[in-house]
């Protein structure tokens, strides 16, 4: 989608605006473990929402990271990441793919593991 949207600000030209989002750990009620059933049921997986208690991902608020959407598309920002430490992820994926893996790896599969 990235790519999609960088080939369309070009094509468009400067009289048209497009900041291109990144939005990271946002604290919703989804985030929290509330979702859908098979049946089309809301439901609270307590589950889902101790997984990400437990990885102590800080999770930004709803109202601030839409201030910060806005704020940033109101600028002219071409690109935003939400909450913003998500830059840093970002910057030890370009720099060290391999220990961003490792990272992601022991946070998010090892711990998933252990609790589903």
């Amino acid at each position: 989608m990235v790519s999609f949207f960088e080939t369309l600000r070009i094509e468009l030209g400067p009289s048209v605006k497009i900041t291109i989002v990144a939005p990271g750990f946002i604290r919703t009620d989804m985030s929290l473990g509330k979702c859908l059933s098979k049946e089309g049921k809301i439901i609270f997986d307590k589950k889902a929402g101790e997984f990400l208690a437990r990885t102590r991902i800080p999770l930004c608020d709803v109202e601030c990271s839409a201030k910060a959407i806005v704020d940033g598309a109101a600028r002219g920002d071409r690109y935003l990441m939400e909450p913003p430490w998500l830059k840093a992820a970002y910057l030890l994926k370009l720099c060290n793919p391999d220990l961003s893996n490792w990272v992601q790896r022991l946070i998010v599969v090892d711990l998933y593991s252990k609790i589903m």
